[in-house]
């Protein structure tokens, strides 16, 4: 479980943009939309376990922590 995050791997998060929330969709999946930017600079994100709502600057290393190794 996250509480609240670094250096945890979470699988599955949820992502709220513009009034709308979906998930849970794959860490893979959250890391190419930020990577990409398919997700608007205001979007934020809720890993499993977490207690809130974290913005991009502080979800970022969770993602990346949450990474296969290579």
């Amino acid at each position: 479980m996250c509480k609240s995050c670094p250096g945890v791997v979470v699988a599955n998060w949820f992502v709220h943009v513009e009034g709308s929330t979906s998930g849970p969709h794959p860490a893979e999946h959250v890391r190419h939309w930020v990577t990409s930017r398919q997700r608007a600079p205001s979007a934020l994100f809720w890993p499993d376990g977490a207690t809130n709502w974290l913005a991009l600057a502080q979800a970022w290393p969770v993602l990346e922590s949450s990474a296969p190794a290579a």
